[in-house]
């Protein structure tokens, strides 16, 4: 959502400063204006190694019991989809989430297999299969966004938790 709104704002900039622009369609002054450039190679492994590096000192949050941790990988908008649990939007639902989630885990939560895809220079896809002692699942899609300041924070999840 950061991506496009800045590829949007900067597009809106270009349609209204260059007249030969404004004669395009929406549809292809949209596929313009979405279009970025894919990232370098070293800007590919610097996000994926923030990713990596957040998404592990999460877990250990979590494997700590410690729910303020947690909710603070994400943004203040994010939302997280659990399957069967439902849809919990905003820092205060996260939190509520995580706090549930963590009195119901017996610990030791690991991620299997985590695959981590750079979509742009600024957005990362993480996914994976996950187990505890009591619970498993799967991460289906875990966005993580670059923050102004640099660090790494998850702008959506969408998991399934299921007892072991």
């Amino acid at each position: 959502m950061l991506a496009l709104s800045r590829a949007l704002t900067l597009g809106t900039r270009t349609f209204q400063t260059n007249s030969q622009e404004a004669k395009y369609s929406l549809g292809t002054l949209v596929t313009m204006v979405t279009t970025k450039m894919p990232p370098k190679q070293s800007e590919k492994a610097s996000l994926r190694s923030a990713v990596e590096l957040a998404s592990n000192q999460f877990i250990e949050s979590l494997n700590k019991g410690d729910a303020a941790k947690c909710y603070k990988y994400y943004e203040a908008t994010a939302i997280i989809r659990s399957r069967p649990l439902g849809m919990f939007v905003g820092i205060e639902a996260i939190r509520d989430f995580w706090q549930q989630f963590l009195a119901d885990n017996k610990g030791n939560m690991r991620y299997l297999h985590p695959m981590i895809e750079v979509m742009d220079d600024e957005t990362a896809v993480l996914s994976c299969y996950w187990k505890s002692d009591n619970l498993r699942g799967e991460v289906f899609q875990e966005i993580w966004g670059l923050q102004p300041d640099g660090n790494v924070k998850i702008l959506q999840s969408e998991i399934s938790v299921f007892p072991s």
